[in-house]
């Protein structure tokens, strides 16, 4: 089981049986067991002619049964769960099976009519008798990645050539269920095209009440909270159904680093980035730049010791963008057409299989035609960033370029994208860079004005002084603030002060007269900070008045940092901005109605690594 959030289902169910049939089938050993669940209580009776014992905690063995009750939905999910409106059983525990090993799951879910069945696997018969539901599925693989869940749903289906595309939302929410599976088919059809064969029978959408999740293999959970949202038709699900080729039918070999979660990010989330254009493709790739750059360099590991999601945001910066930003550069290293037949080689030789970066690396081996055995050290191996530094550049013998480029140390393989601004237009050009100190000069077809390394932030790297502007993560990584308000004599002092402290947990100095933290804050209603603004910039900040409420972070020449709040009501300052810890990634957000309603970031200006040839 791929867990990247967890859901858990909505449901009023009485009781629901589970069975499995042992038998050798097609080489695979099938798994056979009786569950009773009382869904009003969580009480559970799991009958079974195993001798391996559940290893889960909230089961006790009497004779061949055992008995328990469903741990509580807890605000941190587990495996499996119970409240009176919805249960949930997850993974292999129950059954008392370790590892990875595959195994026939052939079940028959029984449960009261009112109620549908989502299950891993390929459902079987769906049939009413009586008061009951009978639902049979069966599921080819790990135990570990069984999922079963059971609510009140509305179920839509229709195929998709071979295979069955369905939602279980709830019946407030059916006519979301045509988007859903339209973008389904889309993007199944997308993903064979690029990788190969769906590997299952079918695709599953559950809603589920709260906003968390399971991914499973061919079923994904979506929050009802947020089903109607565009980004989770979009992205999201596109995320969601990839897995089930990275993750589920390509199994992590998580001792040696979880690939999974960037490789999906990078042909799901960036594959739709890129071909909505490129600009957006860059944002998202400035976006993983700045979240890698706001850790601490001492906390940097390797992507060999990345595991799941559920670590610390900057570790998840990591496991997601900067492997991402590894697969992006491997692309553009050995070759659009190399970089699609290694992954189709993975794939069809580690179907069913645990696989590793090393799998990885030979399957892209073969498709390159040589060694990448220093690509991937470096880059997988190795903990952190390179930083690049332009040291000069001038113009030599008319139309050439002479530029000084150095790196941190131990120096990286790099290839690096060059843009020179020309008097007949900009040109591109490419520098390999493996040493610590390089001198080289480059030829143009016109006269050199300008000369800017990696403008589009295609290397995974730290961003150089100036180079990208400020976000509110960099803001909320300070101790604290020096504060003022944008118009002393608008606000009463205590009051302004009680508003910024409800909004920003923060240190804040309100003493003018001492300058004690790196960064200041600036406070105010709306107009009032708009002037303050006018007169320190001279000019004006242009989602200023945005929204109701907004916030922006700017630095000055020398990196200094200076946080902006101002709201048209400032006693609802602190409901309209509740949520503006969800905004990190980003250099200003405006707020409406309590949530963000216009953001962004702001634009870079080059810095240390663009330099203006003198005339």
């Amino acid at each position: 089981m791929r867990v990247r959030r967890i859901f858990i289902i909505a449901c009023s169910i009485l009781w629901c049986a589970v069975s499995f049939a042992l038998a050798e089938t097609a080489g695979l050993p099938t798994i056979e067991a009786q569950i009773n669940l009382d869904t009003t209580t969580g009480a559970i009776t799991i009958t079974t002619n195993q001798e391996a014992v559940p290893t889960a905690d909230w089961l006790e063995v009497k004779g061949t049964a055992y008995y328990g009750k469903l741990p509580p939905i807890a605000p941190v999910p587990m495996s499996s769960g119970w409240t009176p409106e919805a249960s949930y059983i997850t993974g292999n525990s129950w059954l008392g099976l370790r590892g990875d090993t595959y195994h026939r799951h052939i079940i028959t879910v029984t449960v009261p009519s009112t109620n549908r069945v989502a299950v891993t696997g390929r459902i079987i018969e769906d049939r009413v008798e009586g008061n009951n539901r009978h639902v049979q599925f069966r599921f080819d693989g790990p135990s570990s990645s069984l999922g079963i869940f059971v609510g009140p749903y509305d179920l839509q289906e229709t195929s998709h050539g071979e295979l069955m595309l369905q939602t279980y939302f709830e019946p407030s929410q059916a006519q979301l269920s045509n988007s859903y599976l339209a973008a389904s088919a889309t993007f199944i059809d997308w993903f064979e095209a690029q990788i190969g064969p769906y590997p299952y029978d079918s695709f599953s959408v559950v809603s589920a009440p709260i906003p968390v999740g399971l991914g499973f293999a061919g079923l994904t959970y979506i929050s009802r909270d947020i089903l109607s949202h565009s980004y989770m038709v979009g992205r999201s699900l596109a995320h969601e159904i990839l897995h089930s080729w990275w993750g589920n039918k390509v199994l992590v070999d998580y001792d040696s680093g979880n690939w999974s979660e960037g490789l999906t990010t990078f042909i799901a989330d960036y594959g739709l980035a890129e071909s909505e254009s490129p600009e957006v493709a860059r944002q998202m790739r400035m976006d993983w730049i700045r979240q890698l750059d706001v850790m601490n360099k001492t906390d940097m590991r390797a992507l060999t010791q990345f595991r799941n999601s559920s670590h610390n945001g900057g570790i998840q910066a990591e496991g997601y963008g900067k492997v991402a930003l590894v697969f992006k550069m491997l692309r553009f290293e050995i070759g659009h057409d190399a970089f699609w037949e290694g992954l189709q080689a993975f794939y069809e030789d580690n179907k069913d299989k645990t696989a590793s970066w090393a799998d990885l690396q030979m399957a892209f081996e073969g498709s390159a035609g040589r060694g990448l055995q220093g690509f991937f050290a470096q880059w997988v191996a190795r903990s952190g960033l390179p930083q690049i530094y332009l040291d000069g550049a001038q113009r030599v013998n008319g139309n050439n370029v002479r530029l000084s480029l150095r790196q941190s140390e131990p120096a990286y393989g790099l290839l690096l994208p060059v843009l020179i601004e020309t008097t007949d237009g900009p040109e591109q050009q490419l520098i390999r860079l493996s040493e610590s100190l390089k001198t080289i000069t480059l030829s143009t077809q016109a006269r050199p004005l300008s000369v800017q390394i990696d403008p589009d932030f295609n290397i995974a790297r730290h961003p150089a002084a100036q180079e990208l502007a400020p976000t509110l993560a960099n803001a909320f990584e300070m101790v604290g603030f020096n504060a003022i308000l944008a118009d002393p004599d608008a606000l009463e002092a205590k009051q302004a002060q009680a508003i910024v402290q409800n909004i920003l947990d923060f240190e804040l100095n309100w003493d003018t007269m001492a300058s004690t933290y790196q960064a200041d804050l600036v406070f105010g209603a709306t107009e009032q900070l708009n002037a303050y603004y006018r007169t320190k910039t001279g000019r004006e900040f242009p989602h200023g008045r945005s929204g109701v409420a907004r916030v922006w972070v700017e630095a000055d020449q020398d990196g200094r940092l200076t946080l902006y709040l101002s709201a048209d009501d400032v006693t609802q300052a602190v409901i309209q901005m509740q949520y503006l810890r969800y905004y990190g990634s980003k250099s200003y957000v405006s707020f409406l109605n309590g949530s963000g309603h216009t953001y962004g970031t702001l634009p870079g200006q080059g810095g240390a690594l663009k330099i203006t040839l003198p005339d």
